[in-house]
């Protein structure tokens, strides 16, 4: 699905994902929903079942991407400075198991940066800017 034209400055990202109870998405290993830059584009692509909305934004200034994926773990996604902002650009795997599965995006005050904990079989592509 088309969500803008692309800019030097344009980036999107996840706003919702969609994992109906007593559904069946996110129930394979390959489901997937994310953001996706194509050419002069970004869209919203899907794989398997699933379901969610997009959103972009104008920013400053592009800081990088990170992944994890199917094993649990945390992601440091590098200190917060003035404006960061991290963002969900994808997510994929079994989503089942209620709310302690999935992936977070958070800032973490205790340690002064933003971070990525994903559960195990899932995985997480998320986005850094200012």
């Amino acid at each position: 699905m088309y969500l803008a034209s692309t800019s030097n400055n344009r980036r999107c990202f996840l706003t919702q994902v969609i994992n109906y109870e007593g559904g069946d998405n996110f129930a394979s290993a390959s489901d997937y929903i994310g953001v996706e830059k194509d050419g002069n584009s970004w869209y919203l692509h899907g794989q398997g079942k699933v379901a969610g909305y997009a959103s972009c934004v104008q920013v400053t200034d592009y800081l990088g991407e990170a992944y994890h994926g199917i094993q649990a773990g945390s992601v440091n996604l590098g200190p917060a400075v003035t404006g960061k902002t991290c963002w969900l650009k994808g997510i994929g795997g079994i989503l089942r198991g209620g709310v302690s599965t999935g992936v977070v995006v958070q800032y973490d005050a205790t340690q002064s940066r933003w971070e990525m904990n994903v559960s195990t079989n899932t995985q997480g592509f998320v986005e850094c800017s200012i």
